[in-house]
C-alpha cells in the first residue's frame, strides 16, 4: 500500500522524511541544474511611442534657496510660489510652516506670530526693509504694544517674506526674537502676466455667499527697462457663533441640604463681518546697469464688525426649596 505521503507529493518539489514513531519533516527541494539553465521564452518586439519628461525648478524657490545659503544670519522665509502650494487666509499662516514660528489665531484666523518661543511684542516687522505700523491696542492684555496684525495683509500680492532669527546692523532694532521682512513683487522681477482669482464662502449657519476675489498683473516695456505690477483684493466672510455660558453659581437649599447649582446662565447669538481689501502697486525704471530706481505701495484694511445678542436672566437668590432629590 503507497503511503499518503508519496501520493500528496507526488509531481510536487516536497520531500519529507519520517523523524521518529509520529515525526514527518518536510521541505522543498531545490531546482534541477537543468531546469534553471532553461533559457526564457525571447519576446516579440514591440515599438513604443518616445516619453519625454522635461523638469524646471522654480525660480523663486531657487532663489530663496541661495539667499538662505549666502547669508550671514540664522535666516528663512517663503515665497510666493510656496505660498500657493497650501492654502492660507493671510501672511502669518503662511508663515507658520517656517521652523520655528508659531501663530495665535483669533476667530479661527491667524493674527500674532511668535518665533522660537518670543511672542509677538518681541518681533520687528518692516516692508521692503522700512518699518510698518505696529498696534497700539492689544485686545488680550489690554496694553500699549508692537504686535503685528498679520490678518489685515493677503498673500495674493506678496512675493514672500524673509525671517531673520539674529539681528544684523541693518535692521530695524527691537526684534529680539525675529526681524520679519515682508517682501512686494517689482516690476522688473520677471516677465509680464495677468492673475485672477475668484472665489466664494457659504457659512451653513448664516447662510450668506461672501466674495473673494483679485486680480493683479505686470507689464514690461519692450527693452526690459521699466516695468509695472499691481493688483487689488478684497475677501469677505460673515460667521456666526452661538455660545452658552455659565457665568456664576449660587447656592441653594433643597428640603434643608445646601444645593451649589447655576444661577446666571448666558446665551449669546455672535455674528461677525470680515472684510479685508488690498491693493498693491509698483514701479522699477533701470536707468543704467548700476542704477535703478523702484517704487512700492502697499495700501490694506481689514474692517471687523461683530455684533452680540445676549439674553442674560436675573441672578436667583438664595431660597429655600421644597421637594426631593
Amino acid at each position: 500500500m503507497r503511503c499518503p505521503l508519496a501520493r500528496m507529493t507526488a509531481e510536487t518539489p516536497l520531500r519529507y522524511r519520517f523523524v521518529g514513531a509520529r515525526g514527518v519533516r518536510a521541505w522543498i527541494a531545490a531546482p534541477s541544474v537543468a531546469q534553471t539553465q532553461t533559457p526564457p521564452r525571447p519576446l516579440d518586439p514591440t515599438e513604443v511611442e518616445t516619453i519625454a519628461i522635461i523638469g524646471r525648478p522654480s525660480s523663486q524657490i531657487a532663489e530663496t534657496l541661495r539667499r538662505k545659503r549666502a547669508a550671514e544670519v540664522i535666516s528663512d522665509g517663503v515665497s510666493a510660489e510656496q505660498i500657493g502650494d497650501l492654502p492660507a487666509a493671510n501672511l502669518a499662516e503662511a508663515l507658520q510652516r517656517v521652523p520655528g514660528v508659531a501663530i495665535e489665531r483669533e476667530v479661527g484666523e491667524g493674527q500674532f506670530v511668535s518665533v522660537r518661543g518670543l511672542g509677538p511684542l518681541f518681533q520687528s516687522v518692516t516692508l521692503n526693509g522700512a518699518p510698518v505700523a505696529f498696534n497700539e491696542n492689544i485686545r488680550n492684555s489690554t496694553q500699549s504694544g508692537r504686535q503685528f496684525r498679520f490678518r489685515a495683509l493677503s498673500v495674493d500680492l506678496l512675493a514672500g517674506a524673509r525671517l531673520a532669527k539674529s539681528s544684523t546692523a541693518d535692521m530695524i532694532d527691537g526684534g529680539i526674537g525675529s526681524n520679519i521682512d515682508i517682501e512686494t513683487a517689482g516690476g522688473l522681477d520677471g516677465g509680464p502676466f495677468l492673475a485672477l482669482r475668484a472665489g466664494g464662502e457659504i457659512e451653513e449657519r448664516t447662510e450668506s455667499l461672501r466674495p473673494d476675489l483679485s486680480i493683479a498683473g505686470r507689464i514690461v516695456s519692450p527693452d526690459g527697462s521699466k516695468g509695472l505690477v499691481a493688483g487689488i483684493s478684497q475677501e469677505d466672510r460673515r460667521v456666526r457663533y452661538d455660545r452658552f455660558q455659565i457665568m456664576r453659581y449660587g447656592a441653594f437649599a433643597v428640603s434643608g441640604a445646601p444645593l451649589t447649582a447655576p444661577n446666571d446662565v448666558r446665551t449669546t447669538v455672535e455674528r461677525e463681518d470680515r472684510r479685508r481689501r488690498s491693493a498693491f502697486l509698483g514701479a522699477d525704471w533701470r536707468v543704467s546697469p548700476n542704477l535703478k530706481l523702484d517704487f512700492d505701495g502697499l495700501v490694506s484694511s481689514f474692517d471687523n464688525t461683530i455684533r452680540e445678542d445676549r439674553l442674560c436672566p436675573p441672578s436667583a437668590p438664595l431660597r429655600q426649596i421644597e421637594g426631593s432629590v
